[in-house]
């Protein structure tokens, strides 16, 4: 029996943001532009970067009960190895990154396309998104199980939503 696959975006679900980008559209606009060059980064990346503690149990927790663990991010390609690597130093299990091959997004709904066409090709039973508009998009266009993350507890959070894990 083949066995189940959770999905889970990067950025503000495994990996924290600075409350500063949640609340400051221009700031996030301006970090966003900042960071497709490379070295700020790796700079803003590994000096700034904590895991959710929340999630990342969560996904030790289903690593041991046989789930495969496949995390879909908008991220740029070039990141991969970096993303990786940070995984790997907090002990996060992952059995396999997905990102888009190049930077490829113009505006939220080829996120939102991108991203459905990732978690229905790689089989996902439960994907875990921050972005509410991504949540709803998926929620209508896949069978997945979609949950929203917004900083709970997450075991609470599939209690509260009854999901299955």
């Amino acid at each position: 029996m083949k066995a189940k696959i959770y999905g889970f975006d990067f950025d503000a679900t495994i990996a924290q943001v600075p409350d500063i980008v949640l609340f400051n559209d221009l700031f996030h606009r301006l970090l966003w532009f900042f960071c497709r060059f490379k070295i700020v980064w790796l700079i803003y990346h590994f000096f700034r970067r904590k895991e959710i503690i929340a999630v990342t149990q969560f996904i030790s927790y289903a690593k041991q009960h046989g789930k495969q663990i496949v995390i879909i991010s908008a991220n740029l390609s070039w990141r991969k190895y970096y993303l990786e690597r940070w995984l790997r130093k907090r002990n996060i299990p992952f059995d396999k990154i997905v990102l888009p091959p190049v930077n490829l997004f113009v505006c939220q709904r080829d996120v939102r396309l991108w991203k459905k066409e990732k978690v229905i090709k790689e089989g996902c039973s439960l994907y875990v998104e921050d972005n509410l508009e991504i949540v709803e998009y998926l929620q209508k266009h896949t069978n997945c199980q979609i949950v929203h993350y917004q900083g709970q507890n997450f075991f609470e959070l599939l209690r509260s939503e009854k999901k299955q894990i």
